[in-house]
């Protein structure tokens, strides 16, 4: 999604929702058909990723709208 599209979804079309958008984006990458084609996680196939820390920073940003 581009970056004007991702914009207008936090703050027009989210609030009509009654939800939110994360600010997270979780990027595309190779690794993650390695890791499926493995039959691996993730985060226990390529850890160091881009995609994997994008992942974990997503968590985060989760965790903290949870609590």
């Amino acid at each position: 999604i581009s970056r004007s599209i991702l914009e207008s979804l936090q703050e027009e079309v989210a609030p009509l929702l009654g939800t939110e958008v994360f600010q997270t984006t979780i990027r595309e990458g190779v690794v993650v058909k390695e890791a499926s084609y493995k039959q691996q996680s993730l985060l226990t196939y390529a850890p160091d990723s881009a995609v994997a820390q994008d992942y974990q920073r997503f968590m985060e940003e989760l965790l903290k709208v949870v609590d």
